[in-house]
Formats: structure tokens, C-alpha cells, sequence
């Protein structure tokens, strides 16, 4: 799944649940059609990836530690089972070398997906009209997913909002309390549809 290479990747979940999610992931990607139809499917994958991600493509140990079900970031990393770092951890040289070589190259931080989907629910509004609601609505989410673990990345959406975006009372609290983005909303598509 991190490589793109989904149907090859569908192998490798043992779960039926996480298998299902990573087939919901891969069917819902956007095909060629209208602006508004993939913009709908681009958010949709970003919202999967976002609350599946872990499962869909979290690494088992750094940065995600989706064997702990992402519960212990990389402070941890090198504790002993005895929970001190002065004690010789349990993980050897080797085998954290190998977790260094495959951890991602780009997001490399705890939860990494949240960017990924992040990055998905930007293609959706770079696809949107810029005044809709549903353009302000999908950053405003978009923000909301790294609202605590990247304030400049927040900042950057909200900028790129005002910068475009029409003014909608709720944006008060962007990134905080965002309504859900209307895509039947007027407006949205209707170039499409003339």
C-alpha cells in the first residue's frame, strides 16, 4: 500500500477487515470523470486512509508502531522490556538497522498516514470549486487530522483557505469543528453539469 502497488498489497492483510478496507481504499480512488466525482473520491480515500491508516499503512515498528496499535512513538524505540534505556534493549543492532532502512522516506513522524491523507484530501480541494463549502470543509478536516502534531501545516491550509476560500461562520474554529463537505452543494459541479 505505501508503494502504490495495492493489488499486490492486498496479499499481505491477514484480517478480512483490513483487507476490505484496503480494497474500500484502493476501489475508491478516482477514475477519469468530472472535477466533482473525483474530488469526492479523493476525499473519500483521504478519509479511509485517515481512519484506517494505521492498518492500511502504518509500519509495525518507527515511526507508527502499529504493533502497539500505535499506542508508543519512538521515545520508545529502544527500551528494554524492563522499561529503562539504561538497560540493553531487547532489539538488537541488526534488526534496528533493518527498521531504520524501512522506515518512510517522506512524513517519517508518529502516525505518518494522517499526512498521506492529508495530502489525499488536498487533491480533492485543489479539484473544488474555491468558494464552495465543501472546499473549505475538506481543509478544514484536513487540518483537524494534524491539528496537534504539525501547527505549520495547519497554518499552511488555513492560509490557503483565506487565500481562496469563501467566508463560512464555522471557520472560526478551523480545523476544530468542521461540518461534513456538502458535494451536492450548489455550485459544486454545476460547470460540469451546463
Amino acid at each position: 500500500m505505501r508503494a502504490e502497488q495495492y493489488q499486490k498489497a492486498l496479499t499481505y492483510f491477514v484480517l478480512a477487515e483490513n483487507r476490505d478496507a484496503a480494497q474500500t481504499f484502493i476501489t475508491t480512488l478516482p477514475k477519469n470523470g468530472p472535477k466533482t466525482a473525483q474530488a469526492q473520491a479523493w476525499w473519500q480515500a483521504a478519509q479511509i486512509l485517515r481512519h484506517q491508516g494505521m492498518a492500511l499503512t502504518g509500519y509495525e515498528m518507527v515511526p507508527d508502531f502499529a504493533v502497539y496499535d500505535g499506542w508508543y512513538s519512538s521515545p520508545y524505540y529502544g527500551w528494554g522490556p524492563e522499561g529503562s534505556p539504561m538497560t540493553k534493549s531487547w532489539i538488537s543492532a541488526g534488526e534496528r538497522q533493518c527498521v531504520q532502512l524501512s522506515q518512510p522516506k517522506q512524513d517519517n513522524h508518529f502516525m505518518h498516514y494522517r499526512w498521506q491523507a492529508v495530502k489525499l484530501a488536498e487533491k480533492s480541494a485543489d479539484l473544488l470549486p474555491r468558494k464552495s463549502q465543501t472546499y473549505a470543509a475538506v481543509l478544514c478536516h484536513a487540518a483537524g487530522w494534524i491539528w496537534a502534531q504539525d501547527p505549520a501545516k495547519v497554518k499552511r491550509l488555513y492560509k490557503r483557505y483565506v487565500k481562496n476560500g469563501a467566508s463560512f461562520p464555522w471557520a472560526e474554529n478551523f480545523g476544530q469543528n468542521c461540518p461534513e463537505p456538502d458535494f451536492t452543494a450548489s455550485g459544486v459541479g454545476r460547470k460540469e453539469r451546463e
